[in-house]
């Protein structure tokens, strides 16, 4: 069975990057530097994708963009809050 379940106390961000072309998945690798907190994210490599963070949280995490082959296609750093 599938079901789908309303999340709450969360916020929803729209990340872009540069070089999504379509074809094949990335991976995002997140990091906080202040609180040490990483996360990963992967999916389809079309420049785009969507993170949920907790309501209410603040925070700056550096981000690195890889394909799959390990190529990094684009980093920064995004802010939370």
């Amino acid at each position: 069975m599938v079901q789908a379940t309303k999340v709450a106390n969360r916020d929803i961000y729209d990340i872009t990057y540069d070089k999504g072309n379509g074809e094949g998945h990335i991976i995002a690798r997140f990091h906080n530097n202040a609180d040490g907190d990483k996360s990963e994210y992967t999916g389809v490599n079309d420049g785009s994708f969507v993170v949920t963070v907790a309501t209410g949280y603040e925070g700056e995490d550096n981000v690195v963009i890889e394909a799959e082959d390990g190529t990094v296609l684009d980093e920064g750093t995004v802010t939370f809050g």
